[in-house]
């Protein structure tokens, strides 16, 4: 699992299983001030919809944030209806937080959320946000998704040829719009895991281009039903949103007819590459970090057979 994906991942977890929530209702336990001050009974109300929020909400959670619920220990404390049940009666019947303390479950259950909270904030600080260092107001990161589909690593030549082709991409799209920003494209991180993600930097409206583009051309290959790649590509070419763009600087004449085509169809060839080479991306958002970012492709999914390299029939 990638870093940023396991960073993303965990930080779901934190948030559907109520991990703060509960934390902060168990911390009287320790907190002398809160627990001379603070009626029991609305730490209980609050421990109480906490729990049965978290286990309605882990009966639900992905294949991924299953598997680090359980190294957490959550699929036993949270999963499990019984043991809620428990949690609940225990707390409600605990007549001051003396008789809470003594309860070892308690303690479990606090630790074990106070750990996940303590984790994912260290990944944050120590890992994720020194990836986006330099991100600014007029830049953008987009994070492609290079499939390692044998789970045996990428050779250089495939590794190679999409780098080439990202930074063509960025390009084209920059001279389309007509928006190459104050700085070029920057690859600022690469991380690898089951698949390798890799990350450019460039000017905002260029990153949200690219975004769109990619994405509505990938979506038209997911969802139609043609049989021909070209026929996805081109009848998906008169949705981008970016064409727009293009077509407003034509009719302003910075552009003639000819060249806007061109960009047009420069652009849906470096696509066509990329997408045939198994790389996806994931969905910009001006919020960094990206655990906060969504997932366009799904995993490990191959796309038609344009570019497979001798790597992947093995």
């Amino acid at each position: 699992m990638q870093t940023l994906v396991f960073a993303t991942t965990l930080t779901a977890v934190t948030e559907k299983l109520k991990l703060r929530e509960i934390h902060d209702a168990l911390v009287p336990m320790y907190d002398p001030s809160i627990r001379s001050t603070s009626p029991h009974p609305a730490y209980s109300d609050r421990l109480s919809e906490a729990l049965l929020a978290a286990h309605a909400a882990f009966l639900r959670l992905g294949v991924e944030e299953q598997e680090i619920a359980r190294v957490f220990g959550f699929d036993k404390l949270i999963g499990s209806a019984t043991t809620v049940a428990q949690f609940v009666s225990d707390f409600k019947a605990s007549p001051n937080w003396a008789s809470a303390d003594a309860n070892h479950g308690f303690w479990t259950l606090y630790y074990a959320a106070r750990s996940g909270l303590k984790i994912r904030d260290a990944i944050d600080t120590l890992v994720v946000q020194p990836k986006f260092e330099g991100v600014t107001e007029e830049s953008e990161v987009i994070t492609f998704e290079l499939t390692d589909y044998g789970e045996n690593g990428v050779t250089p030549e495939r590794f190679a040829l999409v780098v080439a082709e990202i930074g063509a991409i960025y390009n084209t799209v920059s001279q389309a719009i007509g928006d190459e920003g104050t700085t070029g494209p920057r690859i600022i991180f690469v991380d690898s895991g089951s698949d390798f993600a890799i990350g450019l930097r460039g000017a905002a409206k260029v990153i949200t281009a690219i975004a769109d583009a990619f994405g509505k051309v990938f979506n038209a290959v997911r969802y139609r039903a043609n049989e021909r790649f070209e026929r996805n590509l081109q009848s998906a070419d008169a949705g981008l949103d970016f064409n727009a763009r293009i077509r407003q600087r034509v009719a302003a004449k910075e552009i003639d007819e000819e060249t806007g085509s061109r960009f047009i169809r420069s652009t849906t060839a470096h696509i066509d590459k990329l997408l045939g080479n198994g790389v996806t991306i994931e969905v910009p958002y001006p919020d960094i970090p990206s655990r906060d970012r969504v997932l366009l492709a799904i995993r490990n999914q191959r796309l038609l057979g344009a570019g497979d390299s001798p790597e992947d029939s093995e």
